[in-house]
């Protein structure tokens, strides 16, 4: 939550104030509680930072207002509730800074900044910057990097129009590879929002495996969600057959077995590796006896690791019963 300054304004036909909210009138120094309007409301919310006004967390503003019973006739959530107040006063360089620090999404030098707005003078960014740190909501990281507060950065990238977004994405992606260390997941993110599908296809999967072999199921399951995502190509069966795997492993059983019906159904080359995926599944929900019935059909398969595999983890689950005779037979000791 970030501190931005909101106008206190009377409205004689209008509710009480939302509960829990008293603001101060301009100058006065003292605590008031409505009568308000919903242009009220508005106009504290897009109030320019001046004068001896209140301080109080716009977060709870916005979401005081969405629970207040009375017909302000607000819509959205909160992000979209306080836009309008957050990009008042801006425009031309300061306005594009403000989108491509949203799109960016994290601290960036002013240089890389500067790039993705398309601002040539760093001067102008310098400009831009006292105008939001005068509002009260630039964040400066390290190494004289800026950014947004979180909570800016995502109600602002949500209010983006699609093509305005592309754009600044692919200047983003084109600012994070001229970076030697940038992560191959964030570069996918930032190609996949600028509609760089190919591209966003194969640095997800480099950074699922990268984070496959790290030990990070859920960063992993990301990038293949991402992949997924983007359409079907051919090797979507394998990215889902991929994720099913990890969903199990992680405990999301019934996630598991439903990506795995979907690629058994299409009948590929993987379709025998979810079925193993289906049946471990089962095995850790104490289906048993269907599992089973899904191993059956493998354990005679033409792919020799497939049918091993099956008369493996069917041994395990005879194990399971009590039944040591049948799981030796199955394992073949």
């Amino acid at each position: 939550t970030f501190d931005y300054i909101v106008e206190w304004a009377p409205g004689a036909q209008g509710a009480p104030a939302p509960a829990g909210l008293a603001l101060a009138a301009p100058g006065s120094g003292e605590k008031r509680a409505g009568p308000w309007t919903r242009a009220a409301i508005v106009t504290g919310l897009t109030s320019a930072c001046e004068g001896e006004l209140a301080r109080i967390p716009v977060a709870e503003v916005a979401a005081a207002v969405l629970a207040n019973p009375y017909p302000f006739e607000l819509e959205g959530d909160p992000g979209k509730i306080v836009l309008a107040g957050l990009m008042s006063g801006l425009e031309g360089p300061s306005k594009a800074l403000v989108e491509s620090m949203a799109a960016i999404g994290e601290p960036a030098s002013l240089e890389e900044t500067a790039a993705v707005a398309g601002i040539d003078e760093i001067s102008h960014v310098v400009a831009a910057g006292s105008i939001l740190e005068r509002k009260g909501w630039l964040v400066r990281g390290t190494e004289e990097r800026i950014g947004l507060p979180d909570f800016v950065s995502k109600s602002l990238a949500r209010s983006l129009s699609p093509s305005r977004a592309r754009e600044l994405h692919a200047r983003v992606f084109e600012m994070l590879q001229a970076r030697s260390d940038s992560d191959s997941g964030l570069l996918a993110r930032h190609a996949a929002l600028a509609g760089l599908n190919e591209q966003a296809r194969g640095l997800a999967k480099k950074a699922a495996d990268a984070r496959r072999s790290a030990g990070d199921s859920n960063g992993a399951m990301e990038q293949l969600e991402l992949i997924l995502s983007l359409g079907p190509t051919a090797d979507t069966d394998e990215v889902k057959t991929r994720l099913a795997r990890i969903l199990r492993e992680t405990g999301s059983y019934r996630k598991a077995i439903d990506l795995a019906k979907e690629v058994e159904k299409s009948g590929g080359k993987f379709s025998a590796g979810a079925a193993l995926e289906r049946a471990a599944s089962l095995r850790f929900l104490g289906n048993v006896d269907e599992a089973l019935d899904v191993l059956k059909n493998l354990m005679n398969a033409s792919e020799a690791v497939v049918a091993l595999e099956a008369r493996a983890l069917a041994g395990r689950m005879e194990m399971d019963r009590g039944d040591p005779a049948k799981a030796r037979e199955l394992i073949g000791e």
